[in-house]
């Protein structure tokens, strides 16, 4: 598999590599988790001096409320934000994601209908089965609220999940590494980072010592609350998208079909309450994505894209919208 130019920042030669760019990502992901660590508990205990004998009712009375486990959260995507923002430009990518085209909307159309597609079967096969039932109590304004916050969750979150994880994370592996690793392990950082907590020490009691070890628990959510099966539906679509990427040179297509996935399951959890039956381990619940069907489909995407990556018999028009951006 050849590196597209499209896929490289700095403007890299195909054939040389630039890892400063894969640096910084690494400097200001960890630097987020240390910077949660060292400010959770001073920020703790400003709330808490700034709010005593406050009802709760009120501004300062709810920063008295917060618990130390939400300041290091908060703290900790701040700090990924702005992270992120000086290195979209550290990167030159400002106006340069990758959504520019022509047959932008029917693109979008398309695999964004194909990614619900996908999560239907499942979802209809819960159904079937009475793995899932409508939740009770449901009323036409509360389905419409539930799918037009669908609608805006699938847009927003996929938008930026993909100018972030694909026009920038994928783009600064690539520039800095071959073409399969590059795309292994973007993948698996954006597989990664949707692990983000782990319950169980969020009553851990407020202290320096504390802070530091909800932030390393953070740091090492992946591993302490590990699931294969999120995990590896997670990985896959990983890899699906950053092989729709890397072969159309444009984000309009993983940009419908992320939000296609993110729409149905956002619906299917709004609408549907799962029921533990024999079918659970292959179905999953409403999320889908902890089922070994889901496993399944999107394997079978991935397998179809890598074929069409390596020049194989199998093809697959990947977009209406061709060239770099």
């Amino acid at each position: 598999m050849n590196r597209p130019a499209h896929v490289l920042l700095f403007h890299t030669a195909v054939d040389a590599y630039d890892g400063r760019g894969l640096r910084m990502f690494g400097l200001t992901y960890v630097g987020a988790f240390v910077f949660a660590a060292l400010f959770s508990y001073p920020v703790y205990l400003a709330f808490q001096s700034l709010g005593a004998g406050f009802p709760e009712e009120t501004f300062r009375g709810w920063l008295a409320e917060q618990a130390l486990y939400r300041i290091s959260d908060r703290l900790r995507l701040v700090a990924a934000l702005l992270g992120t923002l000086w290195l979209i430009g550290y990167a030159g990518l400002w106006g340069n994601f990758g959504f520019s085209g022509n047959g932008r909307m029917r693109s979008f159309l398309a695999w964004l209908v194909l990614g619900i597609g996908m999560l239907a079967i499942p979802l209809g096969l819960q159904l079937l089965t009475g793995e899932s039932v409508l939740k009770p109590d449901l009323d036409g304004a509360r389905v419409v609220g539930v799918i037009a916050g669908a609608i805006a969750t699938a847009v927003i979150v996929s938008f930026l999940e993909e100018s972030i994880f694909r026009g920038m994370l994928l783009r600064l592996f690539a520039t800095a590494l071959r073409p399969w690793p590059a795309i292994f392990f973007s993948a698996l950082v954006f597989a990664a980072v949707h692990f983000k907590s782990v319950r169980w020490m969020r009553d851990i009691e407020p202290s320096w010592l504390a802070s530091l070890k909800l932030s390393g628990a953070s740091f090492l959510a992946p591993v302490l609350t590990f699931d294969l099966v999120l995990l590896t539906n997670l990985l896959l679509v990983g890899l699906v998208l950053n092989l729709l990427f890397w072969r159309s040179g444009n984000l309009i297509a993983c940009f419908g079909l992320h939000a296609g996935w993110v729409l149905a399951q956002r619906i299917a959890v709004g609408l549907f309450e799962g029921r533990e039956t024999p079918w659970s381990p292959l179905l999953g619940s409403p999320l889908v994505t902890d089922g070994a069907l889901a496993i399944i489909l999107v394997g079978g995407l991935a397998l179809i894209l890598w074929c069409d990556s390596v020049g194989r018999p199998l093809r697959l028009r990947l977009a209406e919208v061709k060239g770099a951006p």
